[in-house]
């Protein structure tokens, strides 16, 4: 079958596995709050928690493969970036300690609540955007979001559906103030409703850049969380974290009410960091997309490939042979939108073992545990197992996303390589010789013949299979 019409089947298809975790998350929380899911707190938390990984992941697949050239790239995190997160996050953490300390709570939280306030607005605003035109290409009434002007600071432009986004964000965004500050029951719902676009948002516009970068960070993390949960507990007699995250006022928590069977006796919710699905959640998502990458069904069916790209996922198919690889030239029809995602699976099926843990202990010591304690570890071993299980370590270990720092490393490549080539002989009027530069070499009429270059520079600066030359790095070192 032709090219596009593969694409847009496997288009069609994860937006439709999107829409799906978004509706089963809102049937959940419905349910459990009208008291119609007879099921414990920890399997809600669970489910919600594994629904907002899949539909992020496969959010963050979409928006990599199928989002036009001109629409805004991801975010990549550096590996600087990754061990500087958990000092900043703790500074941070102990700026707002001591602000409760010092300040009167309900002026912190004054300011939480108008920057949460803001933040909800275009988090919630986004996503539902991208659901509304989701909705309606699903449905075969739209066929693309007409764009009504440029937003200024060349910001990008905008459609219909990012006004009517904003418009639910805004209103989503009133209803949790107003719901916090009444005491309605309902309030728990739309923090957690701010909380999945928060998540879903950062997923799906967030890369950590490389594999490595992933490792490094949630290894920070986890040093993090012992010290600001375990660590600070022994030096200033409480512990930071527990403390701040009590007296926050804001949807920086995903709330799982814990109803009891005595009328009398108030609802009691347990609590699941943003940070302990979006972090450990970030690297999934970046191990389903190396999933799609690896994956010689999807060479011939990247809407945004390269022909650099092209030729990284060729010899990567050469590299596997166990993968089914389609006959014919990169650029080709492919047959099905399915791949295999073991990484993807793998680290899944840690982190919801790790968070099962977490949940575990919490219930057995009945005490509050830092989640990436667990988390972080879980995630990190993963993919490295399974990349040693399947021989793929080196692949897997230098996948990258981050495509201007590879670029710059091609173009010092080049250029340090197109300085080491020998100038050739000029002649001169005198019947000797002397080199000469490639701009004199060009201007001299008869050209004079140069050496042919070795084999081996021949075979190196060969243009790529699928043609044209290397452009720019997007995927694989």
């Amino acid at each position: 079958r032709p090219q596009a019409e593969v694409s847009r089947e496997m288009s069609a298809v994860m937006r439709g596995r999107v829409l799906g975790a978004l509706g089963i998350l809102a049937a959940v929380h419905a349910l459990t709050h009208l008291e119609l899911l007879p099921v414990p707190f920890w399997v809600i938390t669970l489910t919600v928690s594994m629904l907002l990984i899949y539909g992020g992941s496969l959010y963050s697949l979409m928006l990599s493969r199928f989002a036009s050239e001109s629409d805004e790239g991801e975010a990549a995190m550096s590996q600087q970036d990754a061990i500087l997160m958990p000092i900043i996050a703790s500074g941070v953490l102990l700026v707002l300690f001591y602000s409760f300390d010092f300040i009167p709570d309900y002026a912190v939280n004054g300011l939480l609540r108008v920057y949460f306030g803001v933040l909800g607005t275009f988090g919630v605003g986004s996503m539902a955007a991208w659901v509304l035109e989701a909705v309606g290409t699903q449905a075969g009434v739209v066929t693309g979001a007409v764009r009504l002007g440029e937003l200024p600071f060349g910001m990008g432009s905008y459609t219909a559906f990012d006004l009517l986004g904003l418009c639910v964000g805004a209103a989503v965004s009133a209803a949790e103030a107003y719901a916090k500050l009444n005491g309605l029951s309902v309030h728990w719902i739309l923090n957690n409703a701010m909380g999945a676009a928060f998540c879903f948002e950062a997923l799906g516009k967030f890369s950590l850049g490389r594999v490595s970068t992933g490792v490094v960070m949630l290894v920070g993390l986890l040093i993090y969380d012992i010290v600001m949960v375990f660590g600070t507990k022994g030096i200033l007699g409480r512990g930071v974290m527990q403390s701040v995250a009590a007296k926050v006022d804001g949807p920086i928590l995903l709330m799982f009410p814990n109803f009891s069977t005595d009328p009398d006796v108030p609802v009691r919710f347990s609590k699941l960091g943003l940070g302990d699905i979006c972090f450990p959640g970030a690297f999934i998502a970046m191990l389903l997309r190396y999933d799609a990458f690896r994956s010689a069904v999807w060479r011939h069916t990247s809407v945004k490939g390269t022909a650099d790209e092209e030729a990284q996922l060729a010899k990567l198919a050469k590299d596997t042979p166990n993968e089914r690889v389609p006959a014919g030239l990169p650029g080709g029809a492919a047959t099905t939108h399915k791949f295999s995602s073991p990484y993807f699976i793998a680290s899944a099926v840690a982190y919801l073992a790790g968070l099962a843990v977490t949940l575990v202990v919490m219930l057995v010591f009945k005490h509050p545990q830092p989640a990436l304690l667990y988390l972080s570890p879980a995630c990190a071993l993963a993919p490295l197992v399974t990349a040693l299980a399947l021989g793929d370590f080196k692949q897997m270990w230098g996948y990258t996303e981050e495509a201007e720092e590879d670029a710059a490393k091609d173009k010092a490549a080049a250029q340090k390589k197109e300085e080491a080539v020998e100038p050739a002989p000029v002649a001169v009027a005198d019947g000797g010789s002397k080199p000469a530069t490639f701009a004199e070499v060009a201007a001299t009429e008869p050209p004079v013949e140069q050496a042919a270059p070795e084999p081996e520079r021949l075979e190196a600066e060969a243009p790529v299979s699928g043609g044209g030359p290397r452009r720019r790095k997007r995927r694989a070192d």
